[in-house]
């Protein structure tokens, strides 16, 4: 399976390709005024309004830095029955890589807080973990969409 490789912070990350639709630049974003505080604000992506999350800002406290090198991957997930797309700001989005996902194993944590985050490979001295979108998509719908039209 192609996966994204990308960093939040200092830990590495990868997530699969099967649900992005594209990787941009960092663009400007408006605000999006009481969302949760790990949402950057909306991309208007070819006249559609996205709504971006900043990776960086919700797993580790801290705002992702602005590097060339600094991504949204805009993926398209179910959110209240239908598919929606939203945009993830990443750092070091620089690669791609094919694994299996037989070759994540458990990372012996698990986090309510952070149910998307999965398994984690070894690649010589670093340790990557799994993004899942799909419990991704879950929390966005009950944190993010509910109430939306």
């Amino acid at each position: 399976m192609l996966m994204i490789d990308f960093s939040l912070g200092d830990g590495n990350y990868t997530l699969p390709s099967q649900s992005v639709i594209r990787v941009i630049p960092r663009v400007e974003l408006s605000n999006l005024k009481g969302a949760p505080f790990y949402v950057a604000g909306l991309c208007n992506l070819r006249g559609e309004a996205i709504p971006v999350v900043d990776l960086t800002r919700w797993v580790t406290g801290e705002v992702s830095a602005d590097r060339l090198n600094t991504r949204i991957i805009i993926i398209k997930v179910s959110i209240m029955e239908k598919m929606r797309k939203v945009g993830l700001v990443v750092e070091r989005a620089l690669r791609t890589n094919r694994r299996k996902i037989e070759e994540f194993e458990s990372s012996g944590l698990a986090s309510s807080e952070f149910p998307f985050l999965g398994g984690v490979v070894h690649e010589g001295n670093q340790t990557r973990r799994l993004l899942l979108l799909e419990p991704l998509a879950r929390v966005l719908e009950l944190e993010l969409f509910t109430g939306m039209v």
